[in-house]
């Protein structure tokens, strides 16, 4: 979803209120009468217009078809953003507001996650079980509880796979926020083991002991 500015219709409705009021009482067969009309319909319609601030509203945003040079996973990042696509509408008509924090949570990291392949997509392989198991499970727990509430009726059956449903959906948001987090395994571990490296070399050095001592307060500043 994107953000949109939609402008206000007032201005323009003020402007023709305006002209048709002015052309009753009087004539605008002359050019200067439909000089003086256009002139007046246009001035309410701006004065109109600054107390009718445009709108934001929340549109889908344009299709973008993934490029990552792998045509195979190119296929596999556009089928996932369809089902995210696809689980946001099905979302629309879910009142529970835990199920509605999970969903998301889902949409969230799984959005985040296709970005980080197009832009990275040797990283595959980190979200290997996301990709086959995790979207299209959670994908159909949400169809089926959707299915499930519409019935508009309770019952044993029902009332126990929902719940179970919900119990489901929790830790799957947990799953998709892990999966996310696993694509970035290997730049973490490099950065902790450069930034070991670093402080081995410091303290070998004398350079962190002496850095440290700079930073703590002098006794005769902290006791003013």
């Amino acid at each position: 979803m994107i953000e949109k500015k939609v402008k206000s219709t007032m201005p323009i409705y003020a402007a023709g209120i305006v002209f048709v009021t002015f052309s009753l009482l009087f004539p605008i067969y002359t050019l200067l009468s439909l000089a003086l009309a256009a002139f007046f319909s246009v001035g309410i319609g701006v004065v109109v217009s600054t107390f009718s601030p445009a709108k934001t509203i929340m549109v889908e945003a344009p299709f973008i078809p993934a490029k990552t040079g792998d045509d195979r996973l190119n296929t596999l990042i556009n089928e996932g953003r369809e089902k995210l696509k696809d689980i946001d509408r099905m979302s629309k008509t879910i009142n529970n507001k835990r199920v509605l924090e999970d969903v998301g949570q889902m949409k969230l990291y799984g959005e985040k996650i296709f970005h980080q392949l197009e832009l990275y997509p040797e990283k595959a392989g980190y979200v290997r079980q996301f990709m086959d198991y995790y979207l299209p499970t959670s994908y159909k727990l949400i169809e089926n509880y959707v299915n499930f509430k519409s019935q508009g009726a309770a019952g044993e059956n029902i009332d126990k796979a929902t719940a179970k449903i919900e119990e489901a959906l929790d830790v799957t948001a947990i799953a998709f926020k892990k999966q996310f987090d696993n694509m970035f395994e290997s730049k973490a571990m490099d950065i902790i083991a450069e930034a070991n490296v670093m402080e081995r070399l410091l303290k070998s050095g004398g350079l962190l002991d002496d850095e440290l001592m700079k930073l703590e307060p002098k006794k005769e500043d902290s006791d003013e």
